[in-house]
C-alpha cells in the first residue's frame, strides 16, 4: 500500500490510498478535550496511545483529517468546526464528496453526538465510533465531575439545558439512522456504566467493553477502520 501524508493548513492530517482517482470516504476525528490539532498524529507527553490509534485508519487507505477539540462540549462552535473540517476534506484533504466517517473520544465523542443533532451537519456523518463517552453532559455540570462545569458553562453560558444535553436527545440521534460503535468501559470518573447502557439501549449501538479501564482507551484500534470499512457505502456499496 502507498501511503502519503499531506499536512493543510488548519494541521489536519491526510493520507491517501492510490486507488482509483485517490478520492475515498473521509474520516474526521476529534480527540478529548486536553487534546491539541495534532494529538492524534503525535506522541505528545502522556499521550504515546494516540499515534498507534490513528494509524490503522489511515492505513486503511482512508484520507483523515483531525481539527483541534480544545473546548466547547458539542456547543454551535464546535459543531461547526466540523461542518468546516468536512468542506476542507473534501476540497483540500482528498475526501470524496459526500458524507464522511466520525471518530471521537471523550470531549470528541460529545461532539459527535451533537453533530447528529445538528440537522446539517447529520446528514454529512455516515457513521461513527465514539471512545469513552461522557454522554450526559448536564451530569458532568451538575457534579462537577472531574472540575469541568466551569469550562461547560463557559461553552453554553450557563447551565447545559435538555435541549443540548445528548442523553436526553436519543430518540432523535437514533432516527438519524447512522450507525454507532459505542466503545466504554467501568469506573470512568466522567460517566457512570448505567449511562453509558442507558445510551446505549436507546440509541440501539454496537459495543466495545473495555473492562474497569477508566476513562481510557484500551481497545484494539483496528476495530475503528474495520467499522468504517462495514458502513461504506461509497467503497462498498
Amino acid at each position: 500500500m502507498n501511503l502519503r501524508r499531506k499536512l493543510g493548513s488548519t494541521n489536519a492530517a491526510m493520507w491517501r490510498d492510490d486507488v482509483a482517482d485517490g478520492r475515498r470516504t473521509g474520516v474526521v476525528m476529534v480527540s478529548g478535550l486536553n487534546g491539541a490539532s495534532s494529538h492524534l498524529y503525535s506522541r505528545p507527553a502522556g499521550t504515546t496511545d494516540q499515534l498507534d490509534l490513528a494509524l490503522p485508519t489511515l492505513e486503511a487507505g482512508f484520507p483523515t483529517a483531525q481539527g483541534p477539540s480544545g473546548a466547547g462540549w458539542g456547543n454551535t462552535s464546535s459543531v461547526s468546526m466540523v461542518n468546516t473540517l468536512i468542506t476542507e476534506g473534501i476540497s483540500t484533504y482528498g475526501f470524496a464528496d459526500g458524507p464522511v466517517h466520525y471518530y471521537g473520544q471523550s470531549h470528541g465523542a460529545i461532539i459527535g453526538l451533537k453533530c447528529l443533532m445538528d440537522a446539517t451537519v447529520q446528514q454529512r456523518i455516515q457513521s461513527m465510533v465514539l471512545a469513552i463517552c461522557p454522554n450526559d453532559i448536564q451530569a458532568l455540570y451538575n457534579e462537577n465531575r472531574s472540575g469541568l462545569a466551569s469550562s461547560i458553562s463557559s461553552a453554553y453560558g450557563g447551565a447545559p439545558s435538555d435541549a443540548v444535553n445528548p442523553a436526553d436527545n436519543t430518540i432523535a440521534i437514533k432516527a438519524t439512522g447512522v450507525p454507532i460503535l459505542y466503545i466504554y468501559s467501568g469506573n470512568d470518573p466522567l460517566v457512570t456504566v448505567a449511562e453509558h447502557t442507558a445510551f446505549i439501549n436507546a440509541v440501539e449501538c454496537e459495543t466495545v467493553y473495555m473492562g474497569s479501564a477508566g476513562h481510557t482507551l484500551a481497545f484494539n484500534y483496528d476495530h475503528i477502520p474495520e467499522w468504517f470499512e462495514r458502513h461504506d457505502e461509497r467503497w462498498h456499496g
